[in-house]
């Protein structure tokens, strides 16, 4: 977060005495696991988002394949294909609407933070000048007219 806002960042090395075994539990580290994952990257959003893409796109291939295998072959269950095929394509179609809000909400929240979208850190041999403190200095005013 330093670095965003402009500050420079050196490493420090340290040299630890002590190497006990880690005070944090399984499930403790699991929690701070999902916790940085979910606070500082849009990623899963993404994930789900590319998620809902591939299980509706995965049910449209089942899809094909059922309906060539019962042209084909004459053999389906009655009333399954559909059921599951609906549920599929519909669990997908919903898991990539989701990932899309998803994605919309954290562009709206990383806007809202109004953080620049550049940090000028110096500017080398600027000298001002009457030319660029003022740029219609020395215009025609007949060009401009008409």
């Amino acid at each position: 977060m330093w670095v965003i806002t402009g500050f420079r960042q050196i490493g420090i090395p340290v040299d630890k005495k002590g190497r006990k075994g880690t005070t944090y539990s399984y499930w403790h580290r699991w929690l701070k696991l999902i916790d940085s994952v979910a606070s500082f990257s849009e990623t899963p959003l993404v994930a789900i988002f590319y998620l809902g893409i591939a299980i509706s796109g995965l049910s449209v291939l089942v899809a094909i394949a059922l309906l060539i295998h019962k042209l084909v072959f004459r053999g389906a269950i009655e009333g399954w294909v559909s059921v599951m095929l609906s549920v599929w394509f519909l669990g997908g179609l919903l898991i990539f609407c989701v990932g899309v809000i998803g994605i919309y909400i954290s562009k709206i929240f990383i806007e809202t933070k109004n953080r620049p979208y550049t940090i000028v850190r110096r500017i080398h041999n600027f000298v001002p000048t009457a030319q660029s403190t003022n740029l219609n200095a020395g215009r025609d005013k007949s060009t401009t007219e008409g």
